[in-house]
């Protein structure tokens, strides 16, 4: 299983909603535009669905693109926020 790690790693959430049936370019135009930083960075990029209740990972693994998708069946993903643009969060080990 591919599991990017690092003191250097860097999570991005685009923190406006999007259309869960976008793919990997359509994420990556996102990044590239509205989180204006680098898709080939190694970066994590999270995108949230409009119900709350879906998100995707975007990540460039050295020659391809990996996305991670998670729907819950119930509940929704709680964000504190509801501004749109760029937020940097910081990732750890658990």
């Amino acid at each position: 299983m591919m599991r990017p790690v690092g003191d250097e790693l860097k999570v991005y959430l685009h923190r406006k909603p999007v259309d869960m049936r976008r793919g990997r370019n359509g994420l990556a135009a996102l990044a590239r535009e509205v989180i204006e930083q680098d898709v080939f960075s190694g970066a994590l990029f999270l995108f949230i669905g409009r119900r709350f209740d879906a998100i995707k990972i975007l990540y460039w693994d050295r020659d391809g693109w990996a996305i991670w998708y998670k729907r819950l069946e119930a509940g929704t993903f709680q964000f504190p926020f509801s501004e749109t643009g760029r937020k940097e969060i910081a990732a750890w080990d658990a």
